[in-house]
């Protein structure tokens, strides 16, 4: 049988010598430990316990951030801004998009196609999709990713000014002028 119990500060542990468990304060990533003395030396190896994570994560709010290319850094900048118990699931952002611009209109080709198909995924993952408006840039998939959540019933919030897309103003999309706004509205729920 095992016992939960939180160390305290800078505690001593000994820990079992197989599938010892080790939940990160932060993160709530779940490491299995294997421990060995080899020639009088302690050894240790890890792996990350994938379902123990998903159980202690079960209840932490996933976000889809979109926004157009240009506003890349926006998004990264809200990724490290955010609440803890809270996971961003969308990747974009992080991306290579000069391959992209190699491929010609006519023949997407298998990268674009998985990259699609990935985003529809990680919009139907998420809890509720975070999209960033008002940039008068024309182009990305931002407005395409709210057709999805749209279509899915997603909970919806976007950062910035009214923009030119009249399913923006729906009663079932929240509108936050600033990333503050915004943050301080996320905080309040996951408290």
């Amino acid at each position: 049988m095992t016992t939960k119990r939180r160390l305290q500060k800078s505690e001593w542990i000994q820990p079992i010598k197989k599938n010892y468990k080790f939940v990160c304060c932060d993160c709530d990533l779940v490491h299995k430990i294997d421990f060995r003395i080899c020639s009088g030396r302690v050894q240790f190896r890890t792996a990350r316990d994938q379902q123990s994570t998903t159980q202690r994560r079960r209840h932490w709010k996933k976000l889809y951030i979109a926004a157009s290319f240009e506003m890349r850094e926006k998004c990264v900048k809200l990724i490290e801004q955010l609440p803890k118990k809270t996971i961003v699931v969308s990747t974009w952002h992080r991306d290579d998009y000069t391959i992209d611009r190699k491929i010609r209109v006519g023949n997407l080709g298998s990268i674009v196609e998985q990259r699609i198909l990935r985003d529809y995924d990680q919009i139907a993952k998420a809890d509720l999709i975070v999209i960033f408006i008002g940039d008068n840039l024309s182009g990305g998939g931002r407005h395409t990713e709210l057709g999805i959540a749209l279509g899915m019933k997603k909970r919806i919030a976007l950062i910035g000014e009214y923009d030119h897309n009249p399913f923006e103003r729906m009663p079932c999309i929240r509108l936050y002028k600033t990333v503050n706004e915004f943050l301080e509205s996320l905080d309040e729920k996951i408290k």
